[in-house]
Formats: structure tokens, sequence, C-alpha cells
């Protein structure tokens, strides 16, 4: 019996830490990058919600970097006061070379720099100049839930709207990227309610 109480005990104890290992794993990632990120953004609740103050424009990023596997990343839109706001991926290299993050711009801003959502306006960016000119998905309203689905192995960027699909926003080129949110503007507030690895 001594034995038994025993196994179940580290049993338990195992089944603890794998939990805390997780959890402290995944926390990591669902937190916006404190150094990636415009001047006039104001980052609270544990770097996972982001306000952009005053009548300015620019990026942010999440703090992990992503070039393999499935990921899963969704945005709470708590507040949404300002002109334009962008859901994507930005391209953190070009032909190998390692790319300053655009944290005063629009994150997919020039050729083949990312690839993003305009939520405030339904349109999805070029790869020829990163430029919102196509229609793609629905316009979004204050308490929606956008994930962004990222597939690497079959090369595929899709976006949900409260669990709805809107389809395949782009083919993606494989290299590494992180996600990241552009805001115009003022008081747009963006929360990560939840990110899957």
């Amino acid at each position: 019996n001594n034995n038994n109480n025993n196994d179940d005990e580290d049993s338990k104890e195992q089944t603890e830490q794998k939990q805390q290992h997780q959890q402290s794993s995944t926390s990591n990632h669902h937190q916006f990058d404190t150094n990636w990120k415009n001047k006039n953004m104001a980052i609270t609740n544990n770097n996972r919600c982001v306000t952009m103050k005053g009548y300015y424009e620019g990026s942010i990023f999440l703090n992990n970097t992503i070039s393999s596997g499935h990921h899963q990343y969704k945005f709470r839109i708590v507040q949404k006061a300002g002109y334009s706001m962008h859901i994507g991926l930005w391209r953190c290299s070009t032909d190998g070379t390692a790319s300053e993050p655009p944290i005063n711009t629009f994150f997919t801003n020039g050729m083949d720099q990312g690839y993003g959502y305009q939520i405030t306006h339904g349109y999805k960016s070029r790869i020829s100049d990163g430029k919102y000119r196509d229609k793609y998905g629905v316009i979004v309203d204050e308490g929606d839930i956008i994930m962004m689905d990222i597939n690497f192995d079959e090369q595929s960027l899709i976006f949900y709207i409260n669990n709805k699909s809107l389809g395949i926003s782009h083919k993606i080129i494989k290299d590494d990227y992180r996600p990241a949110i552009y805001i115009y503007k003022y008081f747009n507030e963006a929360a990560i309610v939840e990110i899957v690895d």
C-alpha cells in the first residue's frame, strides 16, 4: 500500500510539474514584445493588451518568432475607436537578411514583408507592396474574436471571425515571422485572448 501511495504521489507531482511547465512555456507566447512596439502604444494586463494613445499609427509584435509547424492566435477587439487596424504576420528577414521591425508604419509595408488582414475595412494585404487593396473577410465589431491560423506545411494563412472561417487569405512563403498588430488613429485596444502553438 505504501508503494502504491508513493507511486500516486510521484505521478501527481509529475503531472503538476508538467502542467506548470506547459503554463510557463505557453505564457511567454501570450504576450506582446515590450521592445518591439510603437512608442505611443501602452501595454497592460501582463503584456497581453495594447492601447494606442493619441492620433498616431504604429505596429506591435508578439514575442515569439515562428517558421514551421501549425500555429493559431486569437485576438479580441475590446475597443474599436480608430481608423484602421490590421492583424497578421511580419516577415522578419528577406533573402536571409534580418530586418528592423517597422514599428512606425504598417508591418506589411513594402514588397514581400508579410501578410495582413485589415479588420476595420475588410481587405487583405498585397504581396507587391503590402498595401490593402484586395477585398477579404468582413468588418469586425467590438467584442469579436479574430483567430489567425498559420500552417507552414500547407503554406496557408486563414483568418476566422468568431470561429467562422473567412477562407485562405494568403499562400505564405516559408521564412521567419512574428505575429503583429497595426493600429492607426487612437484608442484602439486589442487584447490577446488565446494563443495555441
